[in-house]
């Protein structure tokens, strides 16, 4: 027996899940620290760090010491530009991908796997893989292999009612899917 629902997708919805993915992954890196350097709300002490060894190289006159600075704040800046031009081409790319997808994608869930078919081809993951179901705002991921997820929109169903028992019944059968692979199911006497 499976359970089918039909749920509408759109671009914005990617783009939640990809914003799921890095946090999660981010959550993970043991040096997230040095790896802010590059992006985010470090990026002005980095800038002011930059000016500051100008200074320093100024005042001290070391030989080469300003190319060298010069060279690293260029590094930053094209790394910084890099980063920005790619996330707005991907952006676009992902609208023009999902812009065409009008017709729901069907969700099915059975006692093996959650499938999603639609415009996009036939995703089918086995609750075998599935690490954890993860409810955010308005969506829920199913995490699986660690750096990969299925993210369902609760503004794809029909009512708030529906996306409520889709999360219910995903729930129902990975836990019902952890206790057949670790044989707490019970069994003959």
């Amino acid at each position: 027996m499976s359970d089918i629902w039909h749920v509408q997708f759109s671009a914005k919805d990617f783009s939640a899940a990809n914003q799921f993915l890095m946090r999660s992954m981010w959550a993970r890196l043991p040096h997230r620290w040095a790896l802010s350097v590059l992006s985010g709300s470090y990026s002005l002490i980095f800038t002011l760090g930059i000016f500051t060894l100008w200074r320093v190289v100024e005042a001290r006159n070391i030989p080469y010491g300003r190319w060298f600075v010069g060279i690293f704040a260029m590094a930053f800046l094209v790394g910084l530009l890099a980063t920005a031009a790619s996330r707005r081409i991907w952006s676009r790319g992902m609208q023009q991908l999902w812009g065409s997808n009008t017709s729901p994608d069907t969700v099915r869930l059975d006692a093996s796997a959650i499938s999603i078919e639609g415009g996009m081809g036939l995703t089918r993951v086995p609750w075998a893989m599935v690490q954890d179901i993860v409810r955010e705002k308005q969506y829920i991921y199913l995490v699986y292999r660690g750096v990969a997820c299925l993210y369902i929109p609760a503004g794809g169903f029909a009512t708030p009612a529906d996306f409520d028992a889709f999360e219910a019944r995903a729930r129902d059968l990975l836990g019902k899917s952890r206790q057949a692979t670790t044989g707490e199911g019970g069994g003959a006497g």
